[in-house]
């Protein structure tokens, strides 16, 4: 049964920044020589961000990583898409972001990231969030659409720490997050992924 909570200290950060590796080499976009570099970049993504890291666990053991932020003047789409985060803010809402998504490969499609999407979509109610925001691969766009997000821009230029992946960014505004969290609760199998997940 997986259970998602929030993760604090350096060796769970190390440990997500594993399994956020493993998650993306699977897809292609890291090499092994690549790993320590991979690694160091998701630490100091998180000690940058100043956010939560939410970890699903089996049995106590950690096999899947996301982070969610609250703007406090940097975020990872500013390094790709400076105009348009300009554009973004000057709506004067609160901005959040979800990012670093990395489930380990063999519970890949069996509802560990969903669980995690989930719970950081109740985060981000509680946190009053006004625009959401991610950076994603192309070939994930369709997943976000279904649940309320819409392209801003793309680029050529790979998504922060990838290599050969380039860069979509993504929103859902605040109102449309009620209806998210309702959507994904009802997606996830219950015989895989504990009642309590949106609760987190």
């Amino acid at each position: 049964m997986v259970r998602i909570q929030k993760e604090y200290g350096f060796l769970n950060t190390l440990l997500g920044a594993n399994i956020v590796f493993l998650a993306y080499r699977k897809m292609g976009y890291y090499s092994w020589r690549k790993a320590a570099g991979a690694i160091g970049s998701y630490y100091k993504e998180k000690e940058r961000l100043k956010g939560e890291v939410l970890a699903a666990k089996i049995g106590g053991i950690t096999v899947g990583t996301l982070m969610c932020s609250v703007d406090n003047g940097w975020l990872p789409t500013d390094d790709i898409f400076p105009a348009e985060m300009q554009e973004v803010r000057r709506l004067g809402v609160r901005i959040g972001y979800f990012g670093k998504l990395g489930v380990v490969p063999w519970l890949q499609g069996k509802h560990t990231g969903l669980a995690l999407v989930t719970a950081a979509t109740k985060w981000s109610i509680d946190q009053r969030i006004g625009k959401v925001l991610i950076i994603i691969n192309p070939s994930h766009v369709r997943f976000y659409r279904r649940f309320g997000f819409t392209e801003i821009a793309r680029s050529d230029e790979s998504a922060p720490g990838l290599e050969k992946a380039p860069a979509v960014m993504m929103e859902l505004v605040g109102e449309k997050l009620p209806a998210m969290l309702r959507m994904l609760s009802g997606a996830i199998d219950r015989s895989v992924v504990s009642a309590e997940t949106v609760l987190v």
